[in-house]
């Protein structure tokens, strides 16, 4: 179906989709934070079931929300790929930027690891290939998407052999000409020193998420992470939890302890992107590549982990009321510390 052209005629949401509802007459949610929501619908034309996409424009405060830019759908747009979730449609109303994008039935990652039971490092290699195929992709074409981590790596279906879809352009910048990106976007675990610095960064920020996320998975927990209470068993505020965070970012040292029983290829591809030097990393076209990419011999034993202290993580910020939406824009807040003033 043909994306409608926004100078047109002003048109609405609910004259084309509805809002799928469960057994007890509820609009069935798929997920959302602070500033957006998502739902599942229904094309009233085909009756294809999609994911609505609700962007309000403003914070509360009057202020425009980060995500509520009529640049999102632009970029969506640009972007041909089936490894990325597809733009159907999209509808700027009075009070929120609504997309109608392709549905992702089966989940996140860390979600399809936990119903499967088993994550291998030759899964990993196949999920990361599709990763970086898309990638390449946007990065042709100037895109940073900004955000990528495990909650926006969904999957088509709940199928073994699903495609993976890279999902949440929300936070996606573009970059022309050798230009370097200031704004400081992305989830803090995974965003790169040269956003933490404020240096500028381009598409080389995104292959630095990868590493982290390739990290992660082969060991099941982050490269770079800042502890939750002291050593009194007091907690620690989430603003010095951060900036013990990005301090460990900025030293780039991660303990490859975690990943010393996975294969040499593996960390050797580690290496190449967890790289403070942006200069150094390796390109998406690069990594496609790479030994532990191109090769078809890996491990098939599982890893001694399934993403646990990824999910604990994220429904431990879920009981706190707190979104892993929000997490991935606290880097645009006021309330940072003076230390940080980019962030």
């Amino acid at each position: 179906m043909p994306l409608q052209d926004l100078q047109q005629e002003r048109r609405r949401l609910l004259d084309f989709y509805d809002f799928a509802t469960n057994a007890e007459g509820r609009k069935v949610r798929l997920g959302g934070g602070n500033f957006a929501t998502v739902w599942k619908g229904i094309s009233k034309t085909t009756r294809e079931e999609v994911a609505i996409k609700i962007i309000v424009k403003n914070d509360g405060t009057g202020a425009p929300s980060a995500e509520a830019n009529p640049l999102h759908a632009e970029i969506l747009k640009m972007v041909d790929h089936k490894n990325i979730i597809q733009l159907k449609d999209y509808f700027d109303e009075d009070k929120a930027l609504c997309l109608v994008l392709e549905l992702a039935a089966g989940g996140d990652i860390v979600e399809k690891v936990g119903s499967e039971g088993v994550f291998t490092e030759a899964a990993a290699v196949k999920y990361c290939r599709q990763i970086l195929s898309a990638l390449a992709h946007c990065h042709k074409r100037g895109m940073v998407h900004c955000d990528l981590k495990c909650e926006n790596i969904l999957f088509a279906s709940k199928e073994p052999d699903s495609e993976l879809k890279i999902a949440d352009f929300g936070l996606a910048q573009l970059v022309k000409g050798g230009n370097k990106l200031l704004s400081g976007r992305g989830t803090p675990e995974y965003v790169a020193p040269e956003i933490i610095e404020r240096t500028g960064y381009d598409t080389a920020a995104d292959m630095w998420s990868v590493g982290v996320l390739v990290y992660t998975w082969m060991s099941g927990v982050f490269p770079f992470y800042a502890p939750d209470h002291d050593e009194n068993k007091n907690p620690i505020p989430f603003l010095q939890q951060r900036e013990i965070l990005f301090s460990r970012i900025r030293e780039c040292k991660y303990n490859e302890a975690y990943i010393d029983k996975v294969s040499d290829n593996a960390k050797d591809f580690i290496r190449r992107l967890l790289q403070k030097d942006p200069l150094e990393r390796w390109t998406a076209e690069k990594c496609l590549h790479h030994p532990w990419i191109v090769s078809n011999t890996h491990a098939l034993q599982p890893l001694s982990h399934k993403l646990d202290l990824v999910r604990q993580q994220r429904e431990a910020r879920e009981q706190e009321g707190v979104s892993h939406a929000f997490y991935s824009i606290l880097l645009n807040s006021s309330s940072a510390s003076q230390s940080t003033p980019l962030l």
